[in-house]
């Protein structure tokens, strides 16, 4: 029992934080680049959603090739 509170406490944490930084993020709805790289180190305080954001930048998907998939 206490590991299901603990793992649902940091779940909870995380959307926080991710709710929290909302208006950062959609700030980050820019054309990718060394610009967008830039923004993400200032506006980013947490490291774990830092390195994802600049992951997903790194390697821009084709949306209309997503979607098809679903």
């Amino acid at each position: 029992m206490k590991v299901v509170y603990k793992a649902l406490m940091t779940l909870e944490m995380k959307i926080d934080g991710a709710i929290g930084n909302y208006w950062k993020l959609k700030a980050l709805e820019m054309p990718s680049g060394e610009e967008t790289d830039k923004v993400i180190s200032v506006l980013i305080d947490n490291q774990e959603i830092r390195s994802i954001l600049k992951e997903m930048a790194s390697s821009p998907q084709d949306t209309s090739e997503a979607s098809k998939n679903r």
